[in-house]
């Protein structure tokens, strides 16, 4: 009876923490569940089940999926960053607020697993991709978190993303280079693993560690 309650609480959280971001919220869900399937479908019209709809698949979300993990997150720090008087919620919470940001950052993992599960039952090829698109994931949420205990100008966080997602499509398919994520599809994934993947993941752990540790001060 208690975990049941619980675990209304926490859907009571979760619903309260994206009925404050508003509208925006749909973005995300509009972008990743519905315009890309239907640009994605209308390439497997033209091509069936080939290498140029794996390499249209492949491109789409590695642009859409890890600036969108940035988004939720970004929006709810705003609201309590940049609202008179919002981040006295938090004021000393600094672990509290990860606990909620994490739950936030959960739904969109669920999401674009979902999405990735359609794509893996397609291409095998995608089981890979999902897994390198987690690291890019993980270090735009602790980026998010590091900037939101630094700076009450969230939106700035978000353009930041933004510019890094755009670097990473124009800069990291030909020169893959830490600390962007896209790599070429030649590319062998442990060697990658070792010179991008890991040291993303050590630095998103290393900038919620430094929020945790020195939290602003207010």
């Amino acid at each position: 009876m208690r975990d049941k309650t619980n675990l209304a609480l926490v859907w009571r959280r979760l619903y309260l923490m994206f009925r404050s971001i508003g509208w925006a919220f749909f973005v995300p869900v509009i972008v990743l569940n519905m315009l890309l399937p239907i640009t994605q479908w209308s390439e497997y019209h033209k091509s069936g089940l080939s290498d140029e709809l794996l390499r249209h698949i492949q491109q789409t979300t590695a642009i859409f999926v890890p600036f969108f993990s940035a988004w939720w997150v970004t929006l709810f720090l705003r609201n309590v960053m940049e609202v008179s008087g919002g981040e006295m919620l938090y004021l000393g919470r600094q672990k509290q607020l990860l606990r909620d940001l994490l739950l936030i950052f959960g739904v969109y993992l669920a999401d674009i697993s979902a999405l990735y599960t359609v794509y893996m039952l397609a291409f095998r090829e995608m089981r890979l991709e999902f897994i390198k698109i987690l690291f890019p994931c993980v270090f735009l949420f602790s980026l998010v978190f590091f900037l939101g205990s630094r700076t009450k100008s969230i939106s700035f966080a978000l353009f930041l993303v933004f510019f890094y997602v755009l670097f990473d499509y124009l800069i990291a398919q030909s020169h893959p280079v830490f600390p962007l994520y896209s790599t070429p599809p030649n590319a062998a994934f442990t060697g990658r693993l070792l010179a991008q993947y890991l040291p993303l993941l050590a630095l998103s752990g290393g900038l919620i560690w430094v929020t945790l540790r020195f939290p602003r001060k207010i």
